[in-house]
């Protein structure tokens, strides 16, 4: 949901405008699909670890 939102207030010209951005090209869109992708990519695989302050051990 998040990601629509976003992609209405990039893509939308009025809205863009007042944002200060401009809307997005094949390129842009490319790009950030990638990077999403890849993100959810590490965190399906990433096995919980990253940022569970469960498994640091205390000194």
């Amino acid at each position: 949901m998040a990601a629509a939102s976003g992609a209405v207030l990039v893509m939308t010209p009025g809205i863009c405008t007042y944002f200060g951005c401009r809307p997005l090209g094949p390129v842009g869109w490319a790009i950030a699909g990638g990077a999403a992708g890849i993100a959810a990519a590490i965190g399906a695989f990433d096995g919980g670890c990253a940022g569970n302050s469960d498994n640091v051990k205390p000194t």
